[in-house]
């Protein structure tokens, strides 16, 4: 069985504003999002400057794109990125 990636983001709920995006392995079969998209969901492994936004408020996570191609998974977190912006680069509010 091959291994499925996805690509992932963090929204902010005060301000509708994205500030991560990231990628993951689904590692899990388990019916249960949290599960099955494990990094996008977690809290440890994030930067001091991931915390200090998410001590601002709540955030949802959307997943953006799955596909079995690890390298398009990639791609697409760099478009992602270069979309939305490198937030952490920007002082916050």
């Amino acid at each position: 069985m091959s291994k499925i990636y996805y690509v992932y983001r963090h929204v902010r709920l005060d301000t509708d504003e994205v500030f991560y995006v990231g990628k993951g392995t689904i590692l899990s079969s388990k019916n249960n999002e949290k599960s099955y998209f494990q990094r996008a969901f977690q809290k440890t492994g994030r930067t001091d400057w991931w915390h200090r936004v998410v001590q601002k408020g709540n955030y949802k996570v959307e997943i953006l794109f799955q596909s079995s191609n690890e390298e398009l998974i990639f791609q697409k977190e760099r478009e992602f990125i270069e979309l939305y912006g490198r937030q952490y680069l920007v002082v916050l509010k």
